[in-house]
């Protein structure tokens, strides 16, 4: 039997104009939908946390995970 993996379902509404250009550069990187945005929010938390002007509030959550 595999590993199984918890987990989130998320929903979220987008722009047609915004969602055709993320699946775009999602088609580009080669990635699935969840893998895109997974990759998309990991990396958008990453340039915030090495930001010098980085939220207080996210710095604290971050480093208590």
């Amino acid at each position: 039997m595999g590993k199984t993996e918890s987990g989130v379902r998320r929903t979220f509404w987008l722009p047609k104009e915004l969602d055709v250009k993320l699946e775009e550069a999602r088609k580009t990187l080669g990635l699935g939908r969840s893998g895109f945005y997974r990759f998309a929010v990991v990396e958008l938390l990453k340039s915030l946390l090495t930001q010098e002007n980085r939220p207080e509030k996210l710095k604290e959550i971050m480093i208590n995970e």
